[in-house]
């Protein structure tokens, strides 16, 4: 992934948090394993919101590229 995905996917959340008042996210990228991990991973993170991971495959196989470039930001 790169820094540009890292902004969309962080611009996106961030505009979707501040218009709502609730929400849910489903999280999937092609595999659905290391990316999604780690954008479920930094949103519970910057929002402070319940991490339900009900396929049961944890944040063990989170990105750590994607995890670090989310960080980053603002």
């Amino acid at each position: 992934p790169s820094l540009s995905h890292a902004r969309a996917i962080h611009k996106f959340l961030v505009e979707l948090h501040a218009q709502t008042t609730g929400f849910e996210v489903v999280v999937h990228c092609s595999q659905g394993v290391s990316r999604s991990a780690a954008v479920a991973s930094w949103a519970a993170e910057k929002f402070g919101i319940p991490l339900l991971d009900s396929a049961g495959q944890g944040l063990e196989e989170a990105n750590p590229r994607l995890l670090r470039l989310l960080r980053g930001l603002p």
